[in-house]
């Protein structure tokens, strides 16, 4: 009977055990869970507590900066935007560069060293040399066209600092002479790394050197001076302009024209219209010529002008110029000869007439209404009569396109200059003695009203008699005729 009822007690008694470990195993494990949950808590408050001194730190600078920004002098936010702007790299500078005359350029030079070294590698690149002329080039902050801004324009060439002088000279890439003489020769002797261009040749000076390089973008074709070939060449897709002075040339360099495969820009100068017929089996029509200038000096033969029908794919032309400067009677049919002609040119924007007074308005009639942008005449003025253009019925066709008018009955004429749709690109500087009314530029009076009517919206530069006018169109409704190249202004 003891041995059950002590088995029993143990049993219990083991029971008790375990219940009381048990109760003390789970004390311990909530014990170090609120430890736990205690030091937990501790430490998240400390890293808020940081985070929240940070936050504070920061928002008490962004409110300092905002304080400061709210009381800075204007000068300091000018010296921030001029630190902002010096931080742009050189390559940028010169790229902006490329669009300022060098009027501009120089004036920047001012800033600082920095602009002062960036402005030379500007102004050296290309220089353009004016010599031989009795005309000089204007040179003005206003005036921005390509020539402008791709070259820097020398007028007397004694002016220019040479060799030992100038220390610049390394930086200059390119020379373009308005004609070849003893200061080409020079250039290319003592700076072989200078391309060296000559627009026009002097027929009197005889150079010891090569006037134009196989290289080159543009060159000339004449008695003396034939198209330069690399060995092997077959064909020059480089040279995109050329003039031909077409008086004796030899057939085999003409027959070389053929290797100009990408030739845009062609002039051909000649004596009379016989000559023109040279060209007939060049293929000159096959080649991607959009600008044609045909000037001829003395004899107009009205037939073999129309020739150039033939030769050329005059619907690929859009800047035409014909300069006839003959001072003989024409032939009866010249006025319809010519607009026959012109009715060919059906995408031509811009043209250039020089020829005697004609009926203008009847031949500018085959012209598609409203598509000349650019429109240069100029009357060759015979004996004693002075020719004066009706300008309202000439323009007629042409309100809405035209941007760019040249008028000039002037019967002076210096030979050595180049007329014709570049007198857009350079201008002319003028004199102009004051004036009474009656002896203001023929025409300006008559453009000023039609501008006042409200015509000719687009047009804004007209040059009458070389004398050259911007228009200006502000806001407020105003136009104003603008000089651009009278040393003494006129005031239309």
């Amino acid at each position: 009977m003891l041995l059950p009822i002590l088995c029993n007690c143990v049993i219990v008694l083991v029971l008790i055990i375990i219940k009381q470990q048990a109760g003390v195993l789970c004390r311990s494990k909530q014990e170090q869970k609120s430890e736990l949950k205690s030091e937990l808590k501790s430490e998240l408050k400390s890293e808020l507590k940081s985070e929240l001194i940070q936050l504070v730190n920061e928002v008490r600078q962004i409110r300092q900066e905002i304080e400061e920004i709210r009381v800075k002098k204007p000068k300091s936010a000018i010296e921030k935007i001029k630190i902002t702007i010096m931080s742009l790299s050189d390559d940028i500078f010169l790229n902006v560069l490329r669009y300022l005359n060098q009027i501009h350029v120089c004036r920047i030079c001012t800033i600082n060293s920095r602009l002062y070294n960036l402005g030379k590698i500007k102004l050296y690149r290309c220089i353009y040399f004016h010599i031989r002329s009795l005309n000089t080039i204007h040179i003005s902050a206003n005036t921005y066209t390509s020539f402008y801004t791709n070259f820097t324009i020398v007028n007397k060439w004694n002016t220019f600092p040479w060799i030992s002088e100038n220390s610049n000279i390394t930086l200059v890439k390119k020379m373009v002479f308005r004609v070849n003489g003893l200061l080409f020769d020079i250039v290319k002797t003592q700076y072989p790394w200078i391309e060296v261009i000559a627009e026009d040749q002097n027929g009197y000076y005889h150079s010891q050197y090569p006037l134009q390089e196989y290289h080159y973008t543009q060159l000339i074709l004449s008695r003396r001076v034939g198209i330069p070939f690399l060995n092997g060449c077959q064909e020059m897709p480089w040279v995109k302009k050329l003039t031909i002075y077409l008086i004796v040339v030899p057939e085999q360099s003409l027959n070389e024209i053929k290797y100009l495969s990408g030739l845009e820009d062609l002039g051909i100068d000649v004596v009379d219209t016989d000559d023109l017929e040279e060209l007939c089996d060049i293929g000159l029509g096959d080649m991607p010529i959009k600008k044609l200038r045909i000037s001829v000096s003395e004899l107009i033969d009205m037939e073999e002008l129309q020739e150039i029908t033939e030769i050329f794919d005059l619907e690929k032309i859009t800047m035409f110029q014909l300069h006839l400067w003959d001072e003989d009677t024409y032939p009866e049919n010249f006025n319809s000869s010519i607009q026959k002609l012109l009715s060919a040119l059906v995408n031509v924007t811009s043209l250039s007439i020089i020829c005697q007074n004609i009926d203008f308005e009847k031949v500018l009639e085959s012209m598609k209404p409203n598509s000349l942008h650019t429109l240069h005449l100029k009357i060759v003025q015979v004996g004693n009569d002075i020719h004066t253009f009706q300008l309202e019925n000439i323009l007629n066709y042409q309100e809405h396109s035209l941007r760019r008018l040249y008028l000039s009955n002037n019967k002076q004429r210096d030979k050595t200059k180049m007329y014709g749709l570049q007198e857009f690109e350079r201008i002319y500087k003028k004199e102009t003695k004051p004036l009474i009314p009656n002896q203001q530029p023929v025409g300006i009076f008559e453009i000023r009203r039609m501008i006042d009517a409200g015509k000719f919206q687009k047009l804004n530069r007209v040059l009458i008699n070389e004398s050259c006018y911007f228009i200006k169109r502000p806001s407020n409704g105003m136009i104003h005729l603008v000089p651009c190249n009278s040393l003494i202004p006129d005031n239309p």
